[in-house]
């Protein structure tokens, strides 16, 4: 608590602020606010908060689970291919020779073991099916062009692990460390509506068609034309489908629910390239082989979290921070735009008196550093100028008694009570008079408060002269009493200002 106050003392110091008591520090300073009785700008005020706590407490908070440390998870995909277990008859399929002939391109159909048509992909988050071939050899032999038999029919499984490494490590708690097993896990299309059977659970691999998988990414057909080139069909040049395996978070920060989301990235083609025979020497030489077909690259997007009470505070203060933007705003509207800114603007700001005309011992300058430092005494209750002690040996010579004449006191130097029972000093034209809200004036509240509450051009160095405040002040002076103590320090402040008793 000491360093605290002492560092906020310190920046106090730096700020301008100087201490004339030790205990100030300990002090708690604000800022002054300002009540604009405006209703309409009440109620904009009241809408603009309203909006702004429903943003914080349903969006930033609800919605965007503000009060969780997210962290995105790290997702480890395997896959596979597998064949149907019986193909349809070649002479069935409009693609190839032996069939109709019905499709854009026509050639022979070949067929191969599963790792032949998914090669030379390798299991991972990207799986190649071959639809075209195209066999090229060194000696200048023509190429040999090929569609792989109904590619369509094949299905992939597909088995993923997430898991937020920094939170499980941090808390070792399997909930962020989810298997396919622990999922449940359905086929979306782009748009988001999900398939019904458009995954089957087989052990821990997920198998989908690949028709299917195509239809949910908008592909009718492989034997459509593609989007580069309408004079070749999508068997031809091949695609590319992007799967998102999305994953929702639950309220406790894990995950149980996965959705498989296909989409077709359009003005794209599927292509892999596979060397045969690396021996140049051999007859036949180096032989390659060109591969189009459908590539399907799986990318997880899944987080997960917990609660963090850092995050709730940080997310709390940054959101709560846009009231501060409001409060700017309405005070810029307040200043500038609204039609009775110059009213406004009274209320608004306060102006010092003018430095420069302070330095060069101005009068009228100096007059409103006494008005300012009188009126910051008067609202703590405070004297400025206390009136010294009545000396024993006076009081003693000094006999008051009811009825006793005050002039003589006066013509002496003493305090005087006044007809309303309390102590007063003489008046002089020699001397500021400092109102002491403790003595008994004999006044109205409302009076009172009229006094201590000074206009803000008297403050700044700019205040009015008013004949009927200056009539008071000669009346203040020719009696000797201070019973119109009120008025007297108006009177005497505005016409001090004005260079009238200086």
């Amino acid at each position: 608590m000491v360093v605290t106050a002492c560092i906020v003392s310190w920046l106090n110091w730096k700020r301008g602020r100087r201490y004339k008591r030790w205990h100030e520090i300990l002090h708690y300073e604000t800022n002054k606010r300002v009540v604009i009785k405006d209703p309409a700008i009440g109620i904009l005020s009241l809408i603009l908060n309203v909006c702004l706590l429903l943003y914080f407490s349903f969006y930033r908070i609800y919605v965007d689970r503000g009060y969780e440390k997210i962290e995105e998870v790290t997702a480890m995909v395997q896959t596979s291919l597998q064949s149907p277990s019986l193909l349809p008859r070649t002479t069935l399929l409009s693609y190839c020779t032996d069939g109709p002939r019905t499709a854009i391109t026509v050639l022979p159909c070949v067929t191969g073991p599963d790792a032949w048509v998914m090669a030379p992909s390798k299991g991972g988050k990207q799986l190649f099916i071959a639809t075209r071939l195209k066999d090229v050899v060194s000696d200048g032999a023509q190429a040999t062009r090929s569609f792989v038999t109904y590619p369509e029919a094949y299905t992939i499984g597909v088995t993923f692990t997430l898991q937020a490494l920094g939170l499980f490590h941090q808390t070792r708690r399997p909930m962020y460390s989810q298997s396919i097993t622990e999922i449940t896990t359905n086929l979306a299309d782009a748009a988001g509506n999900p398939f019904t059977d458009g995954v089957t659970r087989i052990g821990r691999f997920d198998v989908i068609k690949l028709s299917t998988l195509l239809f949910a990414a908008g592909i009718t057909g492989l034997d459509e034309p593609h989007a580069l080139d309408a004079k070749a069909s999508n068997r031809e040049d091949g695609l590319v489908i992007v799967v998102s395996i999305n994953c929702p978070m639950d309220l406790d920060g894990s995950i149980t629910t996965c959705f498989y989301q296909a989409d077709h990235m359009r003005q794209t083609v599927g292509e892999r390239f596979v060397v045969k025979n690396m021996n140049s020497s051999s007859a036949e030489g180096i032989s390659s082989q060109e591969r189009r077909g459908i590539t399907v690259m799986f990318k997880a997007s899944a987080n997960m979290g917990m609660f963090d009470l850092p995050t709730l505070v940080l997310n709390g203060v940054a959101s709560l921070a846009m009231v501060t933007i409001v409060s700017i705003l309405l005070d810029w509207l307040l200043a500038n735009l609204l039609p009775l800114r110059e009213v406004y603007r009274l209320s608004m700001f306060e102006e010092s008196v003018n430095i420069h005309q302070l330095r060069q011992g101005n009068k009228k300058a100096l007059a409103g550093v006494k008005v300012l430092d009188a009126d910051k005494h008067a609202r703590r209750g405070e004297d400025p100028h206390p009136t010294p002690p009545v000396s024993p040996k006076l009081l003693s010579s000094k006999s008051l008694a009811p009825g006793t004449p005050l002039a003589p006191l006066a013509e002496a130097g003493e305090q005087q009570p006044s007809p309303h029972g309390n102590t007063m000093t003489p008046a002089s034209d020699a001397e500021d008079f400092v109102f002491n809200p403790n003595d008994d004036i004999g006044l109205e509240p409302d009076l009172l408060v009229s006094a201590l509450t000074y206009d803000q051009q008297a403050q700044q160095g700019d205040a009015p002269y008013d004949e009927q405040h200056h009539q008071q002040h000669d009346e203040y002076h020719q009696g000797g009493y201070r019973e119109h103590a009120p008025m007297a320090i108006a009177t005497s402040e505005a016409e001090d200002i004005h260079g009238e008793w200086l």
